[in-house]
């Protein structure tokens, strides 16, 4: 059985072990290091040739976008895949580990199951299947964002909706959400992208005020949420995304 190489660069220590141990669960990955900060994980690199990195990119020493460069400067033919680690849902940030070449991204905590899924299709150089035909994606988005209770006469829930699936086809877009979703959206839909972008944080307001805290963990099961953690536009887009994702892929095992 061939093996993926799995480099895991993570500064907190229970994270970082945590992803070792549950990724040593399956026979077809090999966790070749473990590295606490970016230095040392580019060294590994260096060393241990991953075919994945599983990187955090906040980390001391070096943070992620540091090790994302010092990969470029690599021999031209070697270039691992990197999966980026974040708690950061910050446009400009996902947008800047794109261009450094981070082949996906991931919030944090990430799903295992989904993380593994993405590591083997990186080392298939294998793309991120879409939704198959014989699934309702309109279906199944519409009613995560109703079970979560975002309230569906608003223009918010729409938007969202519409969000969710043009992400779905094309996962780039979260990478540029104001440069190029909300104005993809807002075409769609007939309207301004600064509409799209107010009403979706109006519908996410609503839904949080009225004491939606409990249904988004209930639905978006690996993220926890906090009375003053309300999640961003782009991430709930993300999440929604990722659980619309997993569900897919766990049908087709």
């Amino acid at each position: 059985m061939n093996q993926v190489r799995v480099l895991v660069a993570e500064d907190d220590q229970a994270q970082r072990e945590n992803l070792v141990r549950n990724l040593g669960k399956y026979q077809d990955i090999l966790v070749v290091g473990a590295a606490e900060n970016g230095v040392e994980a580019v060294r590994m690199v260096w060393e241990r040739n991953p075919e994945v990195i599983i990187c955090d990119m906040v980390m001391p020493q070096m943070d992620g976008f540091g090790v994302m460069r010092e990969i470029s400067n690599m021999a031209p033919d070697y270039r691992p895949k990197v999966i980026a680690l974040t708690a950061l849902s910050r446009n400009d940030f996902i947008a800047r580990a794109m261009e450094l070449g981070v082949s996906y991204y991931m919030l944090k905590p990430a799903d295992l199951k989904f993380l593994v899924q993405q590591i083997r299709q990186l080392a298939k150089n294998a793309p991120v299947a879409s939704l198959s035909e014989a699934e309702n994606p309109e279906q199944v988005v519409a009613e995560m964002l109703q079970r979560i209770g975002i309230p569906v006469h608003l223009n918010g829930y729409r938007f969202l909706l519409r969000s969710a699936l043009m992400v779905l086809d094309h996962p780039e877009c979260l990478t540029g959400i104001t440069r190029t979703l909300y104005p993809a959206v807002a075409h769609y839909c007939n309207t301004t992208a600064s509409r799209v972008e107010r009403s979706i944080r109006h519908a996410i307001n609503m839904t949080w005020e009225r004491g939606g805290v409990k249904a988004f963990e209930r639905v978006l099961t690996w993220r926890a949420f906090s009375a003053k953690d309300k999640p961003t536009n782009c991430e709930l887009i993300a999440l929604v995304y990722e659980k619309v994702r997993l569900a897919e892929l766990a049908g087709r095992r």
